[in-house]
């Protein structure tokens, strides 16, 4: 089994997301087991850890990981989970909201249309693609890249491939 430890300089929302396989995860007081389809977010204080560990001895696994970091705003230390299901194609799933983040995940059909509407345009929005390739305003990514885009009311992104997986997180 492998695992990776972190300890935080600030607070931090931390978010975890199985792509493939499920995870461990251990932090102060609480432990448990994540799988796709799940997501989890921690709200840690400055100096507080957590650990992932890969429960399997002879399968890879891959998530997203995600630091959301305050460094103005305390937080309360929890901890969220939340599902979604991506046989709802075409559509953006609620993923997390915490401390004033949003985040949503979707799987789209090619040449399938989609808007994100940012809400605060002083927020950046953060893209990550998982699966396929995407156009988002203007860019064009392939699975695993990410983009930060500012200054926005809105994101416009079309899917380029079939079941193609988009991030999206307000920050």
């Amino acid at each position: 089994m492998s695992s990776v430890t972190a300890s935080l300089v600030s607070d931090t929302e931390v978010v975890l997301i199985p792509v493939v396989g499920g995870l461990e995860y251990k932090t102060d007081g609480r432990s448990g087991f994540l799988e796709s389809g799940q997501v989890g977010c921690f709200s840690l204080s400055a100096g507080m850890s957590y650990t992932v560990s890969n429960p399997y001895e002879q399968e890879t696994i891959n998530l997203l990981h995600l630091w959301l970091t305050h460094f103005l705003t305390p937080i309360r230390p929890g901890f969220a989970r939340n599902s979604f299901d991506l046989a709802t194609k075409n559509t953006l799933l609620s993923l997390l909201t915490a401390a004033g983040h949003r985040g949503f995940i979707g799987q789209y059909d090619g040449r399938a249309e989609g808007i994100f509407r940012v809400g605060d345009p002083a927020k950046g929005v953060f893209v990550f693609v998982l699966q396929g390739v995407f156009e988002v305003a203007n860019w064009l990514l392939h699975a695993n890249d990410g983009l930060a885009l500012r200054d926005l009311e809105e994101v416009e992104f079309e899917a380029l491939s079939n079941e193609a997986i988009l991030v999206l997180v307000a920050v």
